[in-house]
């Protein structure tokens, strides 16, 4: 019986960490998702609103007392948002870009307690 313990524990041990991985850099709202080190955040441009959403792996992130500067690159055209809380784990701002093939756009976050971030993000 202890021989057959060891192993079992062993291999649900050793798989949890996979797991948790598993949705790491996957987009969840149909954005593009650009990790940030410590956190990723997924850029989701739809309905006249720009929204990042945090994460840290698996965990959603509070945005409360977050900031931050978003700009958009599209056909040429340039727009710079400033990004503030506008859910429990999202920023976001208004804006007059789509979400399309070739969007380009470079995030630079701050969250309390953390250092600030910049992200990429590119629209495929």
């Amino acid at each position: 019986m202890q021989r057959l313990i060891l192993p079992l524990f062993l291999s649900v041990f050793l798989s949890l960490p996979v797991q948790a991985h598993d949705d790491h850099g996957k987009p969840r709202w149909g954005g593009v998702v650009a990790d940030a080190g410590e956190f990723q955040a997924e850029l989701v441009i739809r309905g006249g609103q720009a929204k990042l959403y945090l994460s840290d792996h698996a965990a959603m992130l509070p945005s409360q007392g977050g900031s931050g500067k978003l700009t958009l690159l599209a056909g040429g055209r340039k727009e710079e948002l400033e990004l503030k809380p506008v859910s429990d784990s999202a920023l976001g701002g208004a804006t007059t870009l789509k979400s399309a093939k070739g969007v380009k756009a470079v995030a630079v976050i701050h969250l309390p307690g953390r250092p600030p971030a910049t992200l990429r993000f590119v629209f495929k």
